[in-house]
C-alpha cells in the first residue's frame, strides 16, 4: 500500500519533467574540407559567443583507471562529406527561428582559422569561408537541411 501510494505521489511529478526534442538544423557538409558552422541572428559575428575546434574531456579512465583525456569535438563541426548539427531551433514538432528576429545567418568557418586565429580576431576580421542568410520559410521547405558546397 506505500509503495502503491508512492507511486501515485511521484508519477505526476515525474511526467511533467518531460521536455521535448530540441529542433535542429543539419548541415550537409559537401566539400573536401573540415567547416565548422555557427549560427546568429545577425549578419555579424558576435565575438562573446567563442567557438572552440574542440574541447578536452578530463573525465575519461583506462581499464586500469587511470585518467586518460580524451579530444571531444563539437556537434557543429562538418567532417568533408559529413554532417553538422546546430541546435537550439524550438523542437522537432515546432522548429523556430530564436527570439522574435525573420532570419537566421550561418557562418561556415574553416578548422585551420579556428586553430590558428583567436575567436575575436575571426569576428573582427570576417574570417569565415561563407555566410548564408534563412528565413523561416525557406528554412521549412529545406526541411531545416542546409548544404555547404
Amino acid at each position: 500500500m506505500k509503495l502503491m501510494s508512492s507511486c501515485l505521489v511521484l508519477i505526476p511529478i515525474c511526467g511533467c519533467v518531460y521536455d521535448p526534442p530540441v529542433g535542429f538544423i543539419t548541415i550537409n557538409n559537401n566539400s573536401n574540407s573540415v567547416v565548422y558552422t555557427r549560427y546568429s541572428d545577425t549578419d555579424y559575428m558576435r565575438p562573446e559567443y567563442a567557438m572552440k575546434a574542440f574541447t578536452i574531456n578530463t573525465h575519461m579512465f583506462d581499464e586500469r583507471g587511470k585518467r586518460k583525456d580524451s579530444i571531444v569535438f563539437p556537434e557543429y563541426r562538418a567532417l568533408p562529406h559529413g554532417k553538422a548539427y546546430l541546435h537550439g531551433f524550438g523542437t522537432l514538432e515546432k522548429r523556430q527561428i530564436p527570439g522574435s528576429k525573420e532570419a537566421v545567418y550561418l557562418f561556415f568557418i574553416s578548422e585551420e582559422a579556428l586553430k590558428t586565429k583567436s575567436w575575436t580576431e575571426i569576428c573582427e576580421s570576417n574570417l569565415y569561408l561563407k555566410k548564408m542568410r534563412f528565413s523561416k520559410h525557406v528554412l521549412d521547405s529545406l526541411d531545416w537541411k542546409v548544404t555547404y558546397e
